[in-house]
């Protein structure tokens, strides 16, 4: 009887009840650790706050399963869950649908740049993705111009959204944006599973060039994936706008700007009291232009341009000594030269 049961069952479907045995153990351990870990006030909070990854994470498997990967992602939220927040502060009467299109569509455009340099560029996910997220930060960090998005500022609909029901027995809650959350994850799958991009998705991670000779169009796949994957973190943004804007957006936009000093001495930089290590912002911006310059040689220029303003913000709002800046630089462009290296190497044998 076990040899027929073997059988049946699918090496991958053993992977997935191991995982799922893993989970339930998780939640056992916890709940015998944290009081009140099943109480539905505690499990109402807990799944809430899960949604927005959720939906995030649906896009990423997309990329994910091409042998790719989108660091990009909470870049892509917060810099959309400001621009649609402060547009519903300045547009009460907003309709909902145009807000979910509106914020779809901006995180559409940032998944597509990245998708444009990765399948179309050629240029390694994580150097691209690692550059679009200091440089989608930094475009945040200008943007809000040291301004906050509140809740009290946004329309009642939306901060409405976190509490709205939509069943709810013995306490537990299915929350609107956790039944918005698995509806994206069971889209994703029957994709997955039934349509043929998902199926394609699984042959080009497989294995790419037999997926091109075999006629698949990896680029416009791989373009595809990082589009819809920036698409639901426009979504997620939305969400996250009612909820966790301002934890997204004050690290970043509240630091005292030099330029409002009372002290001319401390106009430029306002150090860090504690020790400060190299910038990552910086290393990722670098990295990014110079994998970018290896595949496309023309945009070399701009890039380290774009990544020196990149540095420069660190040392301008203070969260960086320009020793660290520079330092970070030279490490983003140093990994970048490393990885182009080998990735020639790697295509010449």
């Amino acid at each position: 009887m076990n040899d027929a049961i073997l059988r049946r069952v699918r090496p991958e479907q053993f992977r997935e009840v191991i995982l799922l045995v893993v989970t339930v153990g998780l939640l056992l351990f916890f709940a015998s650790q944290i009081p009140n870990y099943f109480d539905p006030r505690s499990v109402n909070r807990l799944t809430t706050g899960l949604a927005i990854t959720l939906v995030v994470a649906v896009g990423q498997v997309l990329v994910v399963l091409t042998r790719n990967i989108d660091l990009s992602v909470s870049s892509t939220v917060g810099l959309t869950a400001y621009v649609v927040g402060t547009l519903l502060t300045r547009s009460q009467d907003m309709p909902p649908l145009v807000a979910i299109v509106l914020a779809m569509a901006i995180g559409l455009a940032l998944g597509s740049i990245n998708g444009l340099i990765v399948a179309y560029g050629g240029v390694p996910a994580i150097i691209a993705t690692l550059g679009t997220l200091a440089l989608y930060r930094v475009v945040l960090v200008e943007f809000s111009g040291a301004k906050t998005v509140t809740t009290a500022d946004l329309p009642d609909w939306l901060n409405d959204v976190p509490s709205a029901t939509v069943l709810s027995a013995g306490g537990y809650d299915l929350r609107l944006m956790v039944a918005i959350a698995l509806l994206v994850a069971l889209l994703g799958q029957l994709t997955l599973r039934y349509l043929p991009f998902g199926r394609r998705l699984y042959a080009i991670g497989s294995n790419p060039e037999a997926a091109r000779t075999a006629g698949l169009p990896v680029q416009r796949t791989v373009f595809t994936a990082f589009a819809i994957c920036g698409a639901l973190s426009g979504l997620a943004a939305l969400g996250a706008t009612a909820t966790v804007v301002n934890a997204v957006v004050r690290p970043l936009g509240r630091r005292r700007r030099p330029d409002v000093s009372e002290r001319q001495e401390s106009r430029y930089v306002r150090l860090p009291s504690s020790r400060s290590f190299p910038s990552g912002h910086s290393a990722g911006a670098f990295a990014f232009a110079t994998g970018v310059a290896h595949v496309m040689p023309r945009t070399g220029v701009a890039l380290r341009g774009l990544a020196a303003l990149v540095a420069y913000s660190r040392v301008h709002t203070g969260v960086h000594y320009p020793v660290d800046a520079m330092a970070g630089a030279l490490l983003g462009t140093a990994i970048a030269q490393l990885t182009s290296h080998a990735l020639a190497r790697r295509e010449a044998r």
